[in-house]
Order: structure tokens, then C-alpha cells, then sequence
């Protein structure tokens, strides 16, 4: 691809070029219409002069200028030529350039100037005009004027050659101003560049451990300030993006660290001394106990990393919601009545959504075991599903939250939790609700987060139809 300079260059050099020939062919034009308007206007002008010289006597037609030394009528180099006739076609009188040869005759009476080939070979002109001859004024007028025809042509050899020259000039001066215009503008781009390849300068100094940084609009030409703009909400974009790996970096290892810590502690006192088979048991139950809750926490990383690398494919079916609501509710059915929870449900029968049921079985039991886990002893679980407008409305809620207005619009960060009840409490690392907002995004739909009088109400919205993403 040609860069932006060369770009510059020879669009302007084609430019200039093109605009330099439609003006050249212009002017040539206007000019070649000018000489030849002047000279067909001195040629009529002389057979006008020579029609002038004819004069009618009793005895016949006299030509006053036969008898001049007209030496343009007589000369063998570039000689001019004309011819008389009677209006009927006899000759009158030729010149004697013509050597016995004729010019041809126009019969129409309206005066014309034409091109047309000379007897010796040259290109040349001709004028005819219709006439009637004047009177000798030595004797009576006669009763009826003779009608005259008469022919003059001359060469154009003076008028092709001054085009010629005209022709060459405008080449000329058209090359020597194209090439002009491209030594000035590649100076001109040259200095107007100077903004873009400092820009370029500013960019390549910037790495991953200044992403802080930004350029300011100020200091770039007007057309660039937009791109200095996108440049800006770039950077912005990958520091946010580098800070979030660099948390999520020290969030695992911060995660992976708790329970390797808790299997170490549970082996080193399981084996500091010998024991009966009954405590070695409980030791092995609280580490499986341990390695599934980080099972469960590698398997959403996983999640996360494949919904974010776009590796799993969206294959959307229609879905009975409230099937799914019932299927996927089974496993946190015996930890509801185990903490005496009241469980409502308004799900509106016949509900179907256009989407992928893994996926949104893996959100809902996300949304479930938050609610189970975060209500308050004997408190309520609230299950609700409607549709309306092409979209459906799925919203879990439960009661004592103690998350405050002002952390809502954290919750679906990872590794975020705000309630003290969710701190290092074994179960929940942070990644329920990112891992659903996720997913959400994938699925087409969307995901909010509210709180209202102690009630955490976490809603998600799908479309209907397939149509709609």
C-alpha cells in the first residue's frame, strides 16, 4: 500500500495535470478559434476588396487588378489563388497560380469560408462570394448588373504553425507546472506531516507501564484531534484492561492461596500425631470438602476464559422457561428448607425465550445459590418471570442484604464482594454474578443488579425471537 506522502503526491500530481489539460485544451481551443476567425476575416476582407476592382463595361467584364503586379498570385512559393465566373459558369478570369487548374465553385449565394485542399498539395481556405459587378463609371450604367462568382484561397501554413508553437507551449509550461506543483506540495507535506510523525513519536513511547498516559488534543492539528480522541479512550480502554489482569492475577493467586492453606493446615494436624481412624475421616472430609469449593472456582475462571475468547459457539433454542426455572432450582431445594426459607414463586405459564439453555441454566444456578446462601435465617427467596414487548423478565431476589446502594454497580466485578457476610466465607470467591453478566452479554440479553429495603434483586432480559440480539 502506498503511504499517505506518496498518496499526496501523485493524487495532486494527476490533479494538477488533469485541470492543466482541460485549461490547455481551452485556451487552445479559444486560440485556434481566434486565428482562424482572423484569418478568415482578412481573406474576405481581400475578396471583398478584389470583388470591389470588378467592373461591368458594354463590351464585357474588366478586372482592374488582372493587369497589377499581385505577385501573391504569381509566386510558385505558397502562392495565393483566385477565380471569377459569370453566375451561369463561364470563366472570367484565374489567377495564374491555378496554371490552368480551377478552385472549386460554391453555387449557393450566402458567402462561405470552408477548409479545402489547394492545387499545389497544401492545406488551405476558401472563401466564394456571390456578387454583381459595379459599373464603369465612363459610360451609362447597363439595364441589367452582371452576376459574379469569385473564389479566393490561401494557405494556413502561418496560423497550423503558430498552433503548433501554441501547442508546444502549453505542453511545456503544463509539465514544467505539474512538476512545480509536485516539488511544492512534497515540501508542503513534508512540514504538514511534521504533526503526524511527532503523534508517531509520542505513540511509540508509550508501553504497558504508561498506559496512564495521554496525549493532548491541543498540541495536534484540528484533523487529528479526533484520532488523538479514539487514541485516548484507547489507552483508556487498556489500562482499565491490563489493571483487571493484573487484580485478576493477584485475586487467583489471593484465592488459590486460602484453600491450599486450609488443606496444608488440615494435613499438617491431621498428621502432627497419631490418631484414631474417626478424626483421620473428618480430616479427609473437611480437604475434599476444600478441593471441591476450588474445583468449583478453577471451573468458573475456565468459564470466564472461554465466554471472553469467544471459543464456545451460540446455538439458540426455543426454551420453556419455567421448566428450566424448575430444573435448575432442584439442587437448592433441600438447603432452602434446611435454613427454613420461604420460597415464592410468579412465573407466568407458557413463557419461552430464544437462547441456549446450558447457558442460561448456568446463570440462573448462580443467581439461586447467591440468594440461598446470602438470605437472612428463615427469610424469603423470591422466583419471578414475565414477558412483554418481545422480551422476557427473569428476577431472583432475597432478603438481608447488606449490600448499600452505592456497591451496586460493583457486584458483577470479579472477585468483588461487599457483603461482610461474603468475606472468606468458603463458598462464594467472587465470581457468580461476572461470570453471569458474562454469559448474559453472549446470550444476547442483559443483567442488573438492585437494592430495595434489604431485598438484593439481581433481573436478566431475553429476547423472544430469534431475530432479536
Amino acid at each position: 500500500m502506498l503511504s499517505l506522502r506518496r498518496r499526496l503526491l501523485f493524487g495532486t500530481a494527476l490533479g494538477t495535470a488533469g485541470v492543466l489539460c482541460v485549461a490547455g485544451f481551452a485556451l487552445y481551443t479559444m486560440m485556434r478559434a481566434s486565428l482562424y476567425a482572423g484569418f478568415d476575416g482578412s481573406l474576405r476582407q481581400k475578396a471583398e476588396t478584389l470583388a470591389d476592382l470588378i467592373e461591368q463595361e458594354h463590351d464585357g467584364i474588366e478586372l482592374e487588378f488582372a493587369e497589377a503586379d499581385m505577385a501573391e498570385f504569381k509566386r510558385s512559393d505558397r502562392p495565393e489563388y483566385f477565380q471569377v465566373w459569370l453566375a451561369d459558369g463561364t470563366l472570367v478570369q484565374r489567377s495564374p497560380s491555378l496554371k490552368g487548374r480551377d478552385l472549386p465553385r460554391r453555387r449557393a449565394p450566402e458567402p462561405e469560408i470552408r477548409d479545402a485542399a489547394l492545387p499545389d498539395g497544401q492545406p488551405g481556405r476558401i472563401v466564394t462570394l456571390h456578387f454583381s459587378a459595379r459599373p464603369d463609371g465612363e459610360h451609362d450604367a447597363p439595364a441589367k448588373p452582371e452576376r459574379l462568382i469569385m473564389a479566393l484561397a490561401r494557405d494556413t501554413r502561418d496560423v497550423e504553425t503558430a498552433l503548433a508553437e501554441l501547442r508546444f507551449a502549453l505542453v511545456l509550461v503544463g509539465a514544467v507546472a505539474t512538476l512545480a506543483s509536485v516539488g511544492v506540495l512534497a515540501w508542503l507535506v513534508q512540514i504538514g506531516l511534521k504533526p503526524v510523525n511527532a503523534l508517531a513519536t509520542r505513540i511509540g513511547g508509550i508501553d504497558e507501564d504508561r498506559l496512564s498516559e495521554r496525549i493532548d488534543p491541543a498540541d495536534s492539528p484540528q484533523e487529528l484531534q479526533s484520532l488523538v480522541h479514539r487514541l485516548n479512550d484507547l489507552l483508556t480502554r487498556l489500562d482499565s484492561a491490563f489493571a483487571r489482569e493484573k487484580t485478576l492475577t493477584a485475586d487467583v493467586a489471593h484465592e488459590l492461596r486460602t484453600p491450599l492453606a486450609g488443606l496444608r493446615a488440615t494435613l499438617e494436624v491431621a498428621l502432627s500425631r497419631e490418631r484414631d481412624p474417626a478424626p483421620y475421616r473428618k480430616a479427609m472430609s473437611e480437604c475434599l470438602e476444600i478441593c471441591t469449593q476450588t474445583q468449583s472456582l478453577i471451573e468458573n475462571l475456565l468459564a470466564l476464559a472461554r465466554l471472553d475468547a469467544g471459543w464456545e459457539a451460540i446455538q439458540r433454542n426455543p426454551t420453556p422457561i419455567a421448566k428450566l426455572l424448575q430444573e435448575t432450582w432442584k439442587p437448592f431445594q433441600k438447603a432452602a428448607g434446611d435454613r427454613k426459607l420461604d420460597v415464592r414463586w410468579d412465573v407466568a405459564p407458557g413463557l419461552t425465550a430464544q437462547t441456549e439453555p446450558d447457558r442460561l441454566r448456568l446463570v440462573l444456578s448462580n443467581l439461586f445459590q447467591n440468594a440461598v446462601h446470602y438470605v437472612d435465617p428463615g427469610g424469603e427467596v423470591k422466583v419471578e418471570a414475565i414477558q412483554a414487548n418481545g422480551t422476557l423478565r427473569i428476577r431472583v431476589s432475597n432478603t438481608g442484604s447488606r449490600i448499600s446502594p452505592e456497591e451496586i454497580a460493583r457486584v458483577f466485578d470479579r472477585f468483588w464482594r461487599g457483603d461482610d457476610a461474603r468475606e472468606h466465607d468458603g463458598v462464594h470467591c467472587g465470581l457468580g454474578l461476572s461470570l453471569c453478566k458474562t454469559t448474559m452479554q453472549h446470550l444476547g440479553g442483559t443483567i442488573g443488579a438492585a437494592t430495595e429495603n434489604g431485598s438484593f434483586q439481581v433481573t436478566i432480559s431475553l429476547p423472544t425471537n430469534a431475530g432479536s440480539d
